[in-house]
């Protein structure tokens, strides 16, 4: 089975789509060779903000090999496995495992709430499955939670390599944590939201997986780069430099100005699938005005604290 260190900073990958609406191949290369320039631990595509949901299984299988061959050798890739039951969860599994990808990322089905018991026979399902590694993905806005008691027992199984936790919550994040050192296993727990890879670290967790290390990249290594030397003042003052930026982030309908902001970076992202209304242009863009002034602030405090 294929190896999977599960720390660090992995980019949640926004998909661009060419005026046809199309997976914009030319512009995946150029996105996978910013991250790995930028030195990001692995690469997230077909996840939540990349629209997963939006890509029939052909699409998946074009971006996930193309991000596959472009990182070989710089990165991890662990795509997603975004689905509403186990067989097609683990049709994405055996292209990410053809591709050669490091593991996937599994949140629970999609839509219908399950009983316990049929959630648990569902990730046992693709955990035994997938030939890859596993890392699971709590993400209660958008799919059942994965509760801390029922990852405790799902990461006993060897192929469990890690967890996203998208929730937001320090006390959710605590308990998988504890849960994690309860199985004796190296595990990984990443924090999906924006604000709390510093936090995140602190308590002792291994990283961030989250739409803001597709934007800012170099900022976000950097904030694990001054943790993992000590310096944890500077690490803090730069992550919280990074609040306005993702307060006017999530003011638009995600992940529509993510999709934005990397456009501001120089890359060719197209439209989003359901894209802005006619009467919501103008109030869109006055945001997204804002988020052009935070992405600026940011990368300026970026570039003066390194300096």
């Amino acid at each position: 089975m294929k190896k999977l260190d599960f720390s660090g900073v992995f980019v949640v990958m926004l998909t661009p789509f060419d005026g046809g609406g199309r997976v914009d191949l030319d512009t995946v290369d150029a996105l996978v060779d910013f991250y790995c320039d930028a030195g990001v631990d692995g690469i997230f595509p077909c996840g939540s903000a990349g629209e997963a949901l939006h890509l029939d299984l052909s699409q998946k299988e074009a971006l996930i090999n193309r991000v596959a061959s472009r990182a070989a050798g710089r990165t991890q890739v662990l795509p997603g496995a975004i689905a509403a039951n186990s067989r097609d969860a683990l049709a994405i599994a055996r292209i990410a495992r053809d591709a050669g990808c490091n593991g996937i990322v599994a949140p629970p089905p999609i839509y219908y709430r399950f009983e316990p018991a049929y959630l648990r026979q569902y990730f046992r399902d693709v955990i035994e499955g997938a030939g890859l590694p596993i890392v699971l993905y709590n993400i209660p806005a958008y799919a059942q939670p994965l509760t801390p008691e029922l990852f405790g027992e799902l990461a006993q199984h060897p192929a469990v390599a890690g967890l996203k936790d998208s929730s937001g919550s320090m006390v959710d994040y605590l308990h998988f944590l504890d849960r994690i050192r309860a199985t004796g296993r190296r595990i990984g727990l990443m924090t999906g939201r924006e604000e709390l890879l510093y936090a995140s670290l602190a308590v002792g967790g291994s990283g961030s997986m989250s739409a803001i290390n597709a934007v800012v990249p170099e900022i976000m290594v950097r904030i694990r780069d001054l943790y993992r030397a000590g310096k944890l003042a500077e690490a803090n003052t730069l992550q919280m430099s990074l609040m306005e930026l993702i307060q006017a982030l999530y003011a638009v309908q995600v992940p529509i100005a993510f999709r934005e902001a990397v456009a501001m970076r120089g890359f060719r992202m197209g439209r989003a699938v359901h894209d802005v209304p006619a009467s919501e242009h103008a109030a869109t863009d006055a945001k997204l005005a804002r988020a052009r002034e935070a992405l600026d602030a940011a990368l300026a405090a970026h570039k003066d604290a390194a300096a």
